[in-house]
């Protein structure tokens, strides 16, 4: 893999201190009052954070700041680094104390996508979806990729909006293995699949950062055996199509995902077609990073991706892990990144994966 991409590859290590980052000069961070009309340049005290998750959370800003009393809730909050929109979003919390600092909470767009409501979507994809909510409540989208499912129809009552949107990803990924992530960039609500938040130019290995933790499971997601039952009311049967891999099954035990669904239009081959895919996305072990202390680069966000490169006990890493949570840390002198991935990215090392597939129709 390293040798095929060559000078593209730029280990985080190889971003020295040589960039020479200042917060004087590399950070605008103005907020837009609304109590004055003014611009406000804030006097910060401490570092300012940036965090990022890849599902249902909103973009987060918070920093200290001298206490200033135009400072308002519902007020713009705007970050730049080094010239490049970051972050756009509003304060939600100020925290004050004696001291006369004053501690800000703002968030991006996708809070708003906290409130509760009813809906019942027909024949609309998890695109169609974003878009519907968006002018509902007055977000404003940038790009909106479209996700291709189309689902029949889907109820939800009570549910948050955010969690509307993220179940609908969540499911366009067990039936298509395309995964979605929406996010707010810069004021514009955005939904991509996440092969297209790929950082070829970035590798992580043994020599970057300051520490790691790193995790190998098949306690959380993984399954060697799929087992869909599909209920034909018309003809008072019960349909099963069981997926499994042997192999895995030997080796770790049979682990099971079952669902139940009432569908009675999809063909054999959409069926079988189902839960082959749902075998393959699930049927590996899953693999977590938390790295400390690695040189910042504002382009990663939750739902980018980049290439882990290095050895870590029997595991022999080179492939793209996926980033779920990041936290920018933007110091007077430095600027550091804390990163949470997982690696359900890249061949799963071992068995091949070998599916035997089997079919059974039951009486109800």
């Amino acid at each position: 893999m390293l040798e095929k991409l060559g000078n593209k590859i730029k280990s985080f290590m190889s971003k020295p201190a040589e960039e020479n980052y200042e917060m004087e000069k590399d950070i605008e961070l103005i907020i837009a009052s609304q109590s004055t009309g003014t611009v406000i340049s804030p006097l910060v005290t401490d570092s300012i954070e940036v965090s990022w998750e890849r599902k249902a959370t909103p973009g987060k800003l918070t920093f200290k700041m001298i206490f200033d009393e135009r400072v308002q809730e519902g007020d713009q909050v705007s970050l730049k680094y080094r010239g490049q929109n970051m972050f756009l979003g509003y304060v939600f919390v100020r925290k004050m104390t004696k001291t006369n600092i004053a501690s800000i909470t703002a968030y991006d767009q996708l809070r708003y996508l906290k409130s509760k409501a009813y809906y019942v979507f027909k024949s609309k994809k998890a695109s169609d979806i974003v878009r519907l909510i968006a002018e509902d409540f007055r977000l404003t989208c940038g790009e909106i990729e479209d996700t291709g499912h189309v689902f029949e129809k889907r109820r939800e009552d009570g549910t948050s909006l955010i969690d509307m949107v993220q179940g609908a990803l969540s499911e366009t990924l067990r039936l298509t293995g395309k995964r979605y992530v929406i996010f707010d960039d810069y004021g514009k609500l955005t939904l991509k699949e996440t092969e297209k938040l790929k950082l070829e130019d970035l590798i992580f290995d043994n020599t970057s950062g300051k520490d790691f933790d790193f995790e190998v499971s098949i306690d959380k997601e993984t399954y060697n055996q799929v087992v869909l039952d599909y209920v034909n009311d018309k003809e008072k049967k019960l349909e099963k199509y069981q997926v499994f891999d042997s192999a895995n099954i030997t080796k770790w035990g049979l682990l099971q995902y079952f669902e139940k669904i009432n569908k009675n239009t999809a063909t054999e081959a959409e069926r079988r077609e189902r839960a082959e895919k749902m075998l393959k996305y699930y049927n590996q072990r899953t693999k977590s990073f938390k790295l400390k202390g690695i040189f910042g680069d504002i382009r990663i966000r939750g739902g980018s991706s980049f290439i882990v490169f290095m050895d870590i006990a029997e595991f022999k890493l080179a492939n793209y892990m996926l980033v779920d949570k990041v936290t920018h840390k933007f110091g007077f002198k430095e600027y550091f990144m804390d990163l949470d991935l997982e690696g359900k990215i890249g061949k799963e090392e071992g068995h091949s994966g070998e599916i035997r597939t089997s079919s059974e129709t039951d009486d109800k």
